[in-house]
């Protein structure tokens, strides 16, 4: 909870789940008068099942760079979302018009097959994010290959496992996309998800 104590002309005071916070006053902002909203985080649902959801917003494929930020596509990505949720899914798989997989609304999608750890290739413009990086990190610390590229989503289908990772998400299996159930055995998924918990808690 926020509470916000005025004190005169100097600045204001807030404490923030019991800390202490130091505001401006609308003086020392040229009469404007500053806001602090906070809100209850989101529950966030564990992933499960994912639909594929046409991305056509990254077009055309592969002819500039890495995306700075999820910001850039939020509005695009989040109807996205809501369309596989309308579809009785978690979230949605983003697919180029080409078939191409990328990556979800708000996270990085990854598999494995034969022992080794495959992902979509950031000149496909998604986001370098860290929990990609990291995971793939650990994916060569342990000895596992890795490799990215271009992939189709019957790629993804044929996988041994399918993952997803956030920054606020935990590294976790997808028991399924769209109607294709995948495999309910992900040992690497456990044991990268394992050493990414431990990485985080070590940060």
């Amino acid at each position: 909870m926020l509470v916000f104590s005025p004190a005169g002309g100097a600045a204001g005071h807030a404490s923030l789940e019991g800390q202490p916070v130091a505001l401006a006053t609308g003086a020392e902002r040229g009469r404007a008068v500053a806001v602090v909203t906070v809100d209850v985080p989101p529950v966030r649902v564990q992933l499960k099942r994912l639909s594929s959801q046409p991305a056509p917003w990254i077009r055309p494929v592969g002819t500039y760079g890495p995306a700075a930020a999820k910001t850039m596509s939020y509005g695009p990505n989040m109807t996205a979302s809501r369309a596989a949720q309308r579809a009785g899914a978690d979230d949605a798989l983003l697919v180029s018009l080409e078939g191409l997989v990328l990556e979800g609304p708000t996270f990085s999608v990854m598999w494995a097959r034969d022992g080794r750890i495959v992902a979509p290739a950031l000149d496909l413009g998604l986001v370098s994010s860290i929990s990609r990086r990291t995971v793939l990190e650990l994916a060569a610390a342990m000895g596992l290959e890795h490799e990215t590229g271009r992939y189709h989503l019957d790629d993804v289908l044929a996988a041994d496992e399918v993952m997803t990772s956030s920054a606020v998400r935990p590294l976790v299996a997808l028991e399924a996309i769209d109607d294709h159930p995948l495999p309910s055995q992900a040992p690497l998924t456990a044991r990268l998800a394992e050493a990414l918990a431990a990485r985080r808690r070590a940060a």
